[in-house]
């Protein structure tokens, strides 16, 4: 989702964590090396027939019919700045 779409990007978000919050997406951890870092890749996708509807009524958005979200973390830069 861009940035410059803040209130379905909003809407997209809130709506992710609480399927996120009910245990209804399927989920994938990575730990991944390369370029001289260790990155975490914490990917997430639910189904989107309630977000599908929405997003085509309020946004002309057809045909939507999964969502997904991507976190990316470095465990090293994590530890340092949580010491």
């Amino acid at each position: 989702m861009k940035r410059n779409q803040l209130i379905v990007r909003e809407a997209v978000k809130v709506w992710i964590q609480d399927r996120e919050s009910e245990g209804k997406e399927r989920r994938e951890r990575r730990l991944e090396k390369g370029h001289g870092r260790i990155e975490e890749r914490d990917v997430l996708v639910v189904e989107a027939k309630e977000l599908g509807a929405y997003l085509r009524e309020g946004y002309g958005w057809p045909g939507v019919r999964g969502c997904g979200l991507m976190r990316n973390e470095n465990p090293d830069v994590a530890r340092f700045l949580h010491r």
